[in-house]
């Protein structure tokens, strides 16, 4: 095992970088885009955006990440007229199919427990809001929000494992990220069972990480509000 891990640790180092990374710029997008779905949703909940919204997360929700994955990745391809534009080498990049589809997957699944978190907030809050003379606007980043990140927080770090996973499946469309590297060893190696070992002990420590990040700032919002 030693040897294999000597053997291509550069590659195992460059691997786990570009998992690093799809997990940071996807989690980080994806935040803000179901922030903002979900500021739509709880004020505008007749409107056509909302309508938007929900059928956004109803089609994500419905189809596999695998598919979506797909879809982006060879639908980009086939788009011509993004071909001569100066957006094409990086557009047409495994990473950006990768990092798009899985920023889009998690938006879905995070509107869908920010909008749940903020109508938990209880009634009285919002009317004290209102007697107080604040706006809509007002009362949802001074009073909803602030509530309800608070709470959300242990249930959000559960979406950041699931973004985690799911990256192991850009290795199908020729990402060399951690699972993509294991891919490669394996097929040169021809010796399936170590690399994987690899592969379960990078996933632990990196979910292990994730949840003390997370269980971090659940303590820190803790304490300021204590």
């Amino acid at each position: 095992m030693l040897e294999t891990l000597e053997r291509f640790s550069q590659l195992l180092i460059n691997g786990s970088l570009v998992t690093i990374q799809l997990i940071v710029v996807s989690l980080s997008i994806a935040f803000l885009l179901a922030l903002l779905a979900s500021y739509i949703q709880t004020l505008y909940p007749k409107s056509i955006g909302s309508r938007i919204v929900s059928g956004f997360i109803f089609c994500i929700r419905g189809t596999p990440l695998l598919v979506q994955l797909f879809l982006v990745y060879y639908g980009l391809g086939s788009l011509f007229f993004l071909q001569n534009t100066a957006l094409w080498p990086i557009i047409s990049t495994p990473f950006f199919s990768g990092a798009l589809t899985l920023i889009i997957n998690s938006t879905a699944y995070t509107t869908v427990l920010f909008t749940g978190g903020i109508r938990l907030i209880p009634n009285a809050d919002i009317q004290a809001g209102k007697v107080l003379g604040l706006s809509g606007k007002q009362i949802f980043w001074s009073i909803q929000w602030p509530q309800a990140w608070r709470r959300m927080i242990p249930a959000y770090s559960n979406e950041a494992i699931m973004v985690l996973k799911g990256t192991t499946l850009v290795s199908t469309i020729a990402l060399l990220d951690f699972m993509g590297v294991i891919r490669r060893i394996i097929s040169r190696t021809y010796e399936p069972v170590e690399p994987l070992i690899f592969a379960f002990i990078f996933y632990a420590i990196m979910t292990w990480v994730l949840l003390a990040i997370f269980k971090m700032i659940e303590l820190k919002f803790k304490n300021k509000h204590a």
